[in-house]
């Protein structure tokens, strides 16, 4: 991107054609589809997953951010806090809080074709966004209760508001990026 006049920045982004969103949403519904088959039900046991979880519920039950009665102080609450809503529904559901973090990893595969889109165009970003979703780690990250997809998503979010704050520069865009990082 080249520096225009009066603070605005061209930008190289191609607009977004009606074939390009065609694309991305055949690949939206076949990750979206691919769920029910690739998503189980029961736990995967890591000692991150677990104090996750108690952390989580310690939030929900109203005790703060606690692990064992004692204030949690070696992560920040994070992917906790957004494990919450999921607990107050469902409770200890593996098959939703695995689905949970599978939605997060559709997320971060739907950005990251996002931000490839205007690099490699619609087939190629389709074709990596594929490539990753189908990926044996991805696939394990997906079905286990981490932070990993979830921090993956926001990162990829970042970076597509840091494109679009540098697309036109002011004090709003660039709070706005601040905020998100």
């Amino acid at each position: 991107a080249t520096r225009a006049r009066k603070g605005r920045v061209s930008s190289d982004a191609p607009p977004w054609l009606p074939a390009d969103r065609r694309v991305f949403a055949l690949l939206a519904a076949a990750i979206l589809g691919s769920l029910p088959y690739l998503v189980h039900p029961w736990y995967e046991s890591s000692g991150d997953a677990s104090l996750y979880l108690s952390t989580a519920e310690s939030l929900l039950r109203g005790e703060g951010y606690r692990y064992l009665g004692e204030p949690f102080v070696v992560r920040p609450p994070g992917f906790s806090l957004l494990l919450v809503p999921v607990l107050a529904l469902r409770g200890f559901d593996f098959a939703a809080l695995n689905a949970f973090v599978a939605l997060w990893g559709a997320a971060a595969v739907l950005l990251l074709f996002a931000h490839l889109r205007p690099r490699l165009g619609a087939a190629l970003a389709a074709a990596t966004g594929l490539a990753v979703w189908l990926a044996p780690g991805f696939r394990e990250l997906s079905t286990q209760i981490l932070s990993d997809l979830p921090g993956l998503a926001l990162l990829i979010g970042c970076l597509l508001l840091e494109a679009w704050a540098s697309r036109r520069r002011s004090a709003a865009r660039e709070i706005a990026l601040g905020l998100a990082v």
